[in-house]
């Protein structure tokens, strides 16, 4: 019971994360290789995504940071903090998510 709860935690950690066109913007930057905040900012600019504030864009790669989908490291190179994918691709299997609530609603309402 413990791994469906950590996994529906994990999913509604994503779910939220992938909850904005920015954050889903930002994710698909990062597939592209790491960049600093200032990087993401600049390539959101350039396809045309109003950012008012640039905490806005912190705020947006850490939700993706604490959802596991891209990490934050300290470039010694570059001497700066970047954000690079921790993954290839997401996919969503909505079919099992869905058979899994079902489950969930059925145990929640058993007497």
């Amino acid at each position: 019971m413990s791994e469906k709860r950590t996994d529906e935690n994990n999913l509604s950690q994503v779910m939220k994360a992938l909850d904005s066109p920015i954050r889903r913007m930002l994710m698909l930057l990062a597939l592209e290789g790491p960049k600093t905040s200032q990087g993401y900012k600049e390539e959101l600019l350039k396809r045309g995504l109003e950012i008012k504030y640039k905490e806005s864009i912190y705020k947006d790669l850490q939700l993706l940071v604490d959802a596991g989908l891209i990490q934050k490291y300290y470039d010694k190179e570059a001497k700066t903090i970047v954000y690079g994918s921790r993954i290839g691709t997401v996919v969503f299997d909505l079919l099992k998510w869905s058979l899994y609530l079902e489950e969930t609603v059925y145990e929640r309402s058993a007497p």
